[in-house]
């Protein structure tokens, strides 16, 4: 009886560079960084940011591209690139290409899926953004409070910031 073990290598590759001179540490800074790419889809195409300790910009996974109007995401994929890159925390983002960010039922229960996915990994999901179409329009599930904020203090700043400009817009 021959007992064979093979040993096995998980690697990141390198596809695709993305650049951006702004610092990537808030929704709008987010939905600025991946606007023009994910404006090129006709279906829903989920991506994750990953973030180191200091929200520095790890890299990109597109985890799925889907129909017109849906996507299946799977934890094990979304994730696979975040332990693979060391990632401390995440933006999850995906587009509706009918062009109202408008969440559904699913996208509020799959941000709920991955939150708790991610503690129990020790990877925090800092937000969920829906991206939509023409003049990009966001939502940002962090600024409209349906995503509890995290430990992560560079976003919690950067959403006061907006939160504290609207108020003042509005006064």
């Amino acid at each position: 009886m021959n007992n064979e073990l093979d040993l096995v290598a998980v690697r990141l590759i390198k596809e695709k560079t993305y650049y951006s001179d702004a610092p990537v540490n808030s929704p709008q800074a987010v939905v600025d960084f991946l606007k023009q790419e994910l404006s090129t889809y006709d279906r829903e195409v989920m991506c994750v940011v990953n973030l180191s300790t200091k929200c520095d910009v790890i890299n990109l996974n597109f985890v799925s591209m889907g129909t017109i109007n849906s996507a299946v995401i799977e934890m094990r994929e979304l994730f696979k690139a975040s332990i693979l890159s060391n990632a401390a925390s995440i933006v999850c983002c995906h587009n509706h290409p009918s062009g109202d960010p408008t969440p559904s039922k699913e996208d509020i229960k799959l941000t709920e899926r991955i939150g708790l996915s991610g503690k129990l990994l020790g990877i925090e999901l800092l937000d969920h953004i829906i991206i939509g179409r023409g003049n990009m329009p966001y939502y940002s599930m962090l600024e409209e409070d349906v995503l509890p904020v995290g430990n992560m203090e560079v976003f919690k700043r950067e959403v006061s910031k907006i939160k504290g400009s609207n108020r003042e817009q509005m006064l």
